[in-house]
């Protein structure tokens, strides 16, 4: 008899999930550990290996205890701080389906919280953490297998079954495509409606279906992402950027931008100084 696991990483391969680790530490973090409001782009799990913590997300406070580890899905506002202090392993990382989509707007979490019964999950988090940056294909492999796994455990097996959904989202990944190429553009909901063969109605009604978000909510998200690479990258004025990703005015991104994250343009770029855990 296959496993639920087992399913889980046949349709991961079905879907061709690829997972790229933007940043993986230990460390020990102190009260000054605390914000509200946060938002990244990148999903996050956070293995406590001492102290406690806590983080609220979706309208849930969590405490952040020993031999657990908890998931943060991309594009999630949380908050989150120390007390007493709190010795962690944290990786971030984006987890992608089909070359272009979030694996989190396909299979929302089941859970935030996962415990280590048997140590296995520490062991693995450790071995992504101490592969990190390592350069040899070997160690890369092994982070991969690792992080998937690891992934696996916060998809709901109710989510299995995909040969419906991924039939429609195959239809839609010409479009999706062309709106990742083109997302700093103007892009009427209409002239993709008409590229992916639909009325535009339709078109909407089955993109909120598959991704949990609209087309012009998606097309949003892109251009925030764009924004926050050009906004860590450099010092290009808030102007420039807003102009080259299709915004009439510093005001209007900037408004857009906090809706998004949380914080304001100028907030971000400060953050990026440090590496936030």
């Amino acid at each position: 008899m296959i496993s639920i696991y087992n399913i889980k990483i046949m349709i991961f391969s079905y879907l061709n999930l690829q997972v790229k680790v933007n940043d993986a530490v230990q460390g020990v973090l102190d009260k000054r550990w605390h914000d509200n409001s946060y938002q990244d782009q990148y999903a996050r799990f956070y293995y406590i290996t001492d102290g406690s913590g806590a983080i609220e997300l979706a309208g849930t406070k969590i405490e952040l205890l020993p031999n657990q580890l908890y998931l943060i899905p991309p594009h999630t506002t949380f908050n989150y701080g120390t007390e007493i202090g709190i010795e962690k392993l944290w990786v971030h990382f984006a987890a992608t389906v089909f070359w272009e989509l979030s694996l989190f707007d396909l299979f929302p979490c089941s859970s935030y919280c996962y415990s280590d019964v048997n140590g296995d999950i520490g062991v693995k988090i450790k071995n992504v953490v101490n592969h990190y940056q390592s350069g040899e294909l070997r160690h890369y492999l092994q982070s991969q297998s690792c992080m998937i796994e690891l992934i696996s455990l916060f998809v709901g097996a109710q989510n299995a079954p995909m040969t419906v959904k991924y039939d429609k989202i195959q239809r839609l990944m010409p479009v999706i495509k062309y709106m990742n190429r083109h997302c700093r553009e103007c892009l009427p909901i209409e002239d993709l409606a008409r590229r992916a063969g639909y009325q535009k109605n339709y078109f909407i009604a089955l993109f909120r279906q598959l991704f949990s978000i609209t087309p012009h909510h998606y097309l949003q998200r892109r251009r925030i992402e764009y924004a926050r690479g050009m906004l860590s990258d450099g010092n290009e004025k808030l102007e420039s950027i807003a102009i080259s990703l299709g915004y009439g005015s510093a005001f209007h991104f900037s408004k857009v931008f906090k809706q998004h994250t949380g914080i304001s343009p100028s907030e971000f770029r400060q953050r990026q100084k440090y590496n936030l855990p």
